[in-house]
């Protein structure tokens, strides 16, 4: 809707002479029609932001009207809405006034993506926002700044130098490597108070592939958002099938024009307000109100996109024949080899991210390539993999995912969705699994949690299926403590602990990047939690280099006066076990988005108590059993002369617990935490 304001409304078609319209990014325009609402100048065939008009020359006096004019109007819409925004989010730091894109699929298959930005700093703690950083590849795309200021409250409006804007190589660290590059500025004299204003327009030239064109669009975030918008536009020939997520509430509002040169899609949100960050919620990208789009109608050209890479990379050469065999030669079964391979790949090729060009980012190098050069990234790595699995006789493929701490692929829209490449393994008797080689410490057949429940797309196979959440024995930690109680209430303890799935992956790998001579400073510096008064008398790492075998830790530890004096009584906390049954993502009495694990998890304690005839076992904690849906806790105690026996087991087999059942779940993991709580208690016996 176009708004008519008395300060800013001009219309000039009767004169015979054009006006002459200078753009900051020095284009020239002459039209003999030019309208401005306030906002947008009209001419006769195109429109644009007031942002990215340097001067207006007008035909004649009688319709003169000064830039200085105009953009006084312009600048007196922006702040009335800033102040609406103050209004409405009056706790933000920083309210974003205008969130809006423009992306167009050109008929050559090259695109340009124009997006504007208004944001009002509220806050001090926001005046980091000053500083933009646009991302992009130099061989893929171009990327120019056409409009970028500060609006003071009372007008005053501070432009940027465009000497302000720098290129930058985007840096490396240790595991990547980009041919990425940043364009940045800092916007000027920002304070709190002040609104921000930036246009930057990205014309991508060289895309991966320029039939395929899938732009998405998220309706707010970590800040609230007073207006979201995105027009998509496209040649009459490519409709675009698209998808709303995330919008229970049906704020996003659309208008689709599917007309006889171009189609144009237009979808809004207005009023938005910011995600509150709760523990452990999912991403972000997954709870706000989303657009996905295609212009692909099924997966199959995708299919045979990404197909095409990979049956050309994986051919087994002789140099990965004469391996593969090597590495199965002593191998007991089916699982060994597959096992055999999955440990190799990953303690010796060397995860290196090379971001870039579709032939580094997607489609990887040859098996043969990545296998001599000893490093790859994450689809390289599956592609040597399942190439050395193939060599065997054992079905493998590389497919693609969205890790699920990132966001999430939306299977129903074929596009170039993913972050990270893993392997589908097919057993001779059918049965299917998903293994992840990037890594370094993951034990067959245990993967990256972040893998667990994605979607993956399998070109090869042509098909896109659900990763199962594993069972919760799958992730799986054991604790076992044997205590000796003295007569002087000191506490003596053998120690150990087993893992299975994530945690074996992550302990395992902590441990393996401890220097010898300070691992035990480490322990020592663990068991100062448990109590003030502690002495490590032994340590071992069980298999910390053998990734064939389980991974355990052994500990032997004396505590000094270890028992609570309550009058006269003695309290006895079990080590650690409340730590381990500590939930702080159900600290708030009620949540908005879902508790996200992203897998499932499993524990089980014992503990083994001695005691001396001085102390006479006076409370025990009682048996218990707690459920909620299929998660389940059970604590057991069991007695004899001079000696008492504690078990629990805890599992849950969810990645998520819906936000809805919060307050059941929430009763549950406090009341676990209550249970395990209890001490035992003793009486002096004189």
């Amino acid at each position: 809707m176009i708004r008519k304001t008395l300060f800013s409304l001009l219309m000039l078609t009767s004169v015979a002479s054009a006006h002459k319209v200078y753009l900051f990014d020095g284009r020239e325009f002459h039209t003999k029609k030019l309208i401005f609402d306030g906002r947008m100048y009209m001419l006769d065939d195109t429109a644009f932001p007031s942002g990215l008009i340097k001067r207006v020359i007008f035909a004649n006096k009688r319709g003169r009207i000064t830039r200085e004019r105009a953009l006084k109007g312009e600048i007196a819409e922006v702040l009335k809405r800033a102040e609406q925004a103050r209004k409405l989010f009056p706790d933000a730091s920083l309210v974003c006034l205008l969130d809006k894109g423009v992306q167009e699929l050109k008929v050559d298959g090259t695109r340009t993506y124009r997006y504007h930005f208004q944001g009002l700093i509220a806050k001090p703690e926001k005046l980091n926002a000053a500083t933009v950083l646009i991302p992009f590849e130099e061989d893929l795309e171009k990327v120019k700044v056409l409009l970028a200021r500060t609006i003071k409250p009372d007008g005053r409006v501070v432009n940027l130098e465009p000497r302000e804007i720098r290129v930058t190589k985007a840096s490396s660290g240790s595991v990547y490597f980009g041919r990425e590059k940043h364009l940045s500025f800092t916007l000027p004299e920002v304070s709190p108070g002040d609104v921000i204003e930036y246009i930057y327009e990205d014309y991508v030239f060289n895309p991966w592939d320029r039939k395929v064109f899938d732009p998405e669009w998220y309706f707010g975030g970590e800040d609230p958002v007073l207006h979201s918008e995105i027009t998509i536009i496209t040649p009459a020939g490519e409709k675009l099938k698209y998808v709303i997520k995330h919008d229970p509430d049906g704020k996003v509002k659309r208008a689709v024009d599917e007309g006889v040169e171009v189609n144009r899609y237009f979808f809004y949100a207005d009023s938005v307000p910011q995600v509150v960050e709760e523990p452990l919620m999912p991403p972000v990208s997954t709870v706000v109100p989303s657009l996905h789009a295609s212009n692909q109608e099924n997966w199959d050209y995708i299919f045979d996109w990404y197909a095409a890479f990979q049956r050309e990379r994986m051919e087994v050469t002789p140099e990965i024949k004469a391996l593969a065999d090597s590495l199965v030669s002593e191998a007991e079964c089916e699982d060994d080899s597959i096992a055999r391979i999955y440990h190799w790949v990953q303690r010796n090729i060397r995860y290196i991210s090379i971001k870039g060009a579709a032939a580094s980012g997607v489609s990887g190098h040859p098996a043969w390539e990545t296998l001599r050069n000893g490093y790859g990234d994450c689809t390289d790595k599956s592609i040597l993999f399942s190439a050395l699995l193939r060599a065997v006789g054992i079905e493998a493929y590389p497919v693609y995912i969205e890790t699920n701490d990132s966001g999430e692929l939306i299977p129903e829209i074929p596009s170039f969705q993913g972050n990270h490449c893993i392997t589908e393994v097919v057993k001779k008797d059918g049965t299917n699994l998903f293994l992840d080689a990037t890594g370094t410490t993951s034990r067959y057949p245990s993967f990256w949690s972040a893998d667990h429940g994605c979607w993956a797309v399998n070109a090869l196979r042509r098909k896109i299926e659900k990763i199962p959440v594993p069972a919760p024995s799958s992730n799986l930690r054991s604790y076992r403590y044997v205590m000796e109680l003295d007569s002087s209430g000191n506490l003596y303890v053998r120690y150990r602990s087993s893992y299975r799935g994530d945690w074996e992956d992550g302990v395992r790998w902590y441990w393996q990047h401890v220097r010898e001579s300070e691992i035990g400073d480490r322990f020592r510096e663990m068991l100062g939690d448990i109590a003030p008064d502690v002495e490590l008398v032994s340590y071992k790492l069980n298999n910390l280099h053998d990734l064939s075998k389980p991974f355990s830790i052994e500990l032997e530890y004396r505590i000094g006066n270890y028992l609570e004096r309550a009058g006269d009584l003695f309290l006895l906390r079990l080590p650690e076990i409340e730590d381990r049954y500590k939930f702080p993502e159900v600290s708030l009495r009620r949540r908005k988005y879902d508790i996200f694990y992203g897998t499932s998890a499993m524990i089980k304690d014992e503990y083994v108590l001695r005691f001396p005839e001085k102390f006479r076992l006076e409370y025990l904690p009682g048996d218990t059993i707690l459920k909620f849906r299929g998660d389940y806790f059970k604590l057991s105690t069991e007695v004899k002369s001079g000696e008492v026996t504690y078990r629990d087991v805890f599992f849950r087999p969810d990645a998520r617990i819906k936000a809805e059942d919060y307050g059941q779940y929430r009763a549950f993991c406090r009341g676990i935490g209550k249970s395990v709580k209890r001490p035992l208690v003793f009486r002096e016996v004189r």
